[in-house]
């Protein structure tokens, strides 16, 4: 689907239709990935496609970000791991996002299962791994 849309002749990020619907943005650079993150493997050439949709249309769905909790000048992913990586890829410099750093850190971890769950397939260890922190 990401190819396709990749080479569609659609709109591109260029345009300034969604003037009014103003999303909060940060330096990529800032962003850094949750060492914890369940997703260990990321499928390269899925990436690959995000990453042509993304220099096309940009980042659509913005990644959920909170302070970093070592440096409190850096932000890290709460959820949209995955997209980071692809807007890296992309050459993206500035990525939308939202704040989530009143979450406390067992509904951030809720957050990012649910949002795998909903784009992509967990693997079966990476959703093992959930289930084992959560009863312990």
């Amino acid at each position: 689907m990401a190819a396709l849309l990749a080479d569609s002749s659609g709109p591109t990020k260029t345009d300034d239709a969604d003037d009014n619907l103003k999303t909060p943005t940060l330096p990529l650079s800032l962003i850094d990935p949750d060492p914890k993150n369940l997703r260990k493997d990321m499928n390269q050439k899925e990436l690959e496609g995000m990453a042509k949709t993304m220099k096309r249309f940009g980042l659509i769905i913005p990644i959920g970000v909170k302070v970093h909790p070592d440096n409190p000048e850096r932000y890290m992913v709460i959820h949209g791991h995955r997209r980071r990586e692809a807007c890296l890829m992309a050459g993206l410099t500035e990525i939308p996002v939202t704040f989530d750093d009143k979450v406390d850190p067992a509904t951030a971890r809720f957050k990012m299962v649910i949002e795998n769950l909903q784009r992509a397939d967990l693997s079966s260890f990476e959703y093992a791994y959930f289930i084992k922190e959560r009863l312990d």
